[in-house]
């Protein structure tokens, strides 16, 4: 099963996550021979859909807005369902929508018929939902129609739901259905067990999703039930969260939870920051959200859309309410972070070491932004420290005697200095160099500080720079002649740099590219 999901993630990988809407005649060309849509000022969205490599969203004006992938004519809306649309699903490279006559529409990939819609069917839908390369379709009558890839028998609906079904949904190979007494039925692939429906949850279920071979139940009680692939821990819902839980939605091999209150949680693969790359402006404000490949789309409660994930189309991941509107910015290693007048912080980047998830709560009015190699921090007014990234060394860790003291910090490649509002000095992660041995006599002392790659500057009142750490390049050694004189450091990754009294400039350390 492995290898299929590998499979799957290179199919889903190419995909667009720009904040955007369509007016479906203007469109903008871009580079790489993608399209993107217009977005006509003020327009407000009801409901989203995220596809395998593309993405939907459908107005409050029954427009529907397409973008991403287009090489199945997947962004390519039917002229004849805009501003009509009721109902919009995104499949792996197809679309659907159901219009306000209960029509169902179907366009993009059409490799195994699912844009086949069955004539039969027509202005009876209630509900549709695409799945991987199949359809499913619930009548008003409760009946249940599939069309489409039905090779694990995902389009063998069982005889015994017909006239009973309630709510449908497609997986990538199988296929889930909820009828009206609150029972859970699933067909088709079963090899990772995502058509072993938990006999506890049975009559208790309101709502079901089906994933890349996984499958969600949503009780009455606001608990998430999950089986089938549990690869990446996605099925662990945390249970603190059990019980407060409103809506579900899984991508390839990750899990996302709503709760009551607008917050969104995840688990499992985070390959393309779909779990953390989330705009922190958006918690407490999520009305929907819905999970493709590997990004994902949220609907506001003012009915703004959002995207985050993968961005192999090279579009900019800047969430778009930083643009004209940034207060502080600051650049790490691989990885960049802002902070929005009105005091949100967003980081965006190289996500491998987790340098981009931001804590998800800070107290107090954030000042400054330090990020490092892998790792950051920001302070905020009242001298409290919050750190992010890669920890393996300790180097997110604020000595707790501090908190509430701290007049500035520094970054260094695995290892931070914290300098507090009486002029001690202190420092957390890797010390095998010395990087964190801090000269007791500066103490009480220090009016700056500044950590390099693996090593440490420290700036005195008296105008004095002490360095400790890796000096193999001499990048600790201050010229003697400015020892008393200096008024500001930088360490870099292995040299320093020195300003004086006068403004001149000095550096020391390594040198080979001058």
């Amino acid at each position: 099963m492995k290898k299929v999901l590998y499979v799957i993630g290179v199919m889903l990988a190419t995909v667009l996550c720009a904040v955007v809407g369509v007016h479906a005649q203007e469109m903008i060309v871009g580079w790489g021979g993608q399209t993107y849509p217009y977005i006509p000022e003020g327009t407000e969205f009801k409901s989203i859909s995220a596809g395998g490599a593309h993405s939907m969203a459908l107005s409050k004006d029954g427009k529907v807005y397409v973008w991403g992938s287009n090489i199945w004519g997947e962004s390519s809306v039917p002229q004849e369902i805009q501003g009509k649309t009721i109902v919009i699903s995104g499949g792996g490279h197809h679309c659907l929508a159901l219009t306000k006559d209960n029509k169902v529409y179907a366009w993009g990939n059409n490799n195994a018929g699912q844009c086949n819609v069955p004539k039969e069917i027509q202005g009876k839908v209630i509900s549709i939902y695409a799945g991987g390369d199949h359809n499913l379709a619930l009548t008003n009558e409760g009946k249940l129609y599939a069309w489409g890839r039905n090779e694990e028998g995902q389009c063998n609906v069982p005889k015994e739901i017909q006239g009973n079904v309630s709510a449908v949904s497609a997986g990538f190979l199988h296929s889930l259905a909820l009828t009206k007494d609150g029972k859970v039925y699933a067909w088709g692939n079963n090899q990772s067990g995502e058509c072993l429906v938990p006999q506890e949850i049975q009559g208790n279920v309101i709502k079901i999703v089906a994933g890349v071979a996984i499958s969600y139940a949503l009780t009455k009680d606001n608990k998430v039930y999950a089986w089938g692939n549990n690869e990446r821990g996605q099925r662990n819902i945390p249970v603190p969260l059990q019980g407060n839980i409103v809506d579900v939605t899984g991508g390839a091999l990750f899990t996302l939870v709503l709760t009551k209150d607008g917050k969104l949680y995840g688990g499992g693969n985070n390959e393309y920051g779909q779990l953390s790359n989330m705009p922190l402006i958006l918690q407490g404000n999520i009305a929907g959200v819905s999970a493709g490949g590997y990004h994902v789309i949220a609907l506001t409660k003012n009915g703004k859309v959002y995207a985050w994930g993968n961005n192999a189309f090279g579009q900019s991941n800047i969430p778009q309410e930083l643009q004209g509107n940034v207060k502080l910015a600051a650049a790490g290693w691989d990885y960049a972070t802002g902070l929005s007048s009105n005091g949100k912080l967003f980081a965006w980047g190289h996500n491998d070491f987790n340098q981009c998830n931001i804590p998800s709560k800070i107290e107090g009015e954030i000042i400054n932004i330090i990020p490092g190699g892998y790792h950051g921090f920001v302070l905020t007014k009242d001298g409290k420290a919050y750190g992010w990234g890669t920890n393996n060394d300790g180097q997110c860790n604020v000595p707790q005697e501090i908190q509430g003291k701290i007049a500035s910090i520094s970054c260094g490649g695995v290892h931070t200095l914290f300098l507090t509002n009486e002029g001690k000095v202190y420092a957390t992660g890797r010390n095998e160099i010395g990087q964190c041995k801090v000269p007791p006599e500066i103490q009480g002392n220090v009016i700056a500080v500044s950590a390099g790659g693996d090593f440490s500057l420290a700036l005195t009142k008296d105008g004095k720079v002490y360095g400790w750490g890796n000096n193999q390049w001499r990048q600790c050694s201050v010229p003697s002649e400015i020892q008393g004189n200096v008024v500001a450091i930088s360490a870099g990754g292995y040299h320093s740099l020195f300003i004086t009294k006068e403004g001149k400039v000095y550096a020391n350390g390594y040198n080979e590219y001058g």
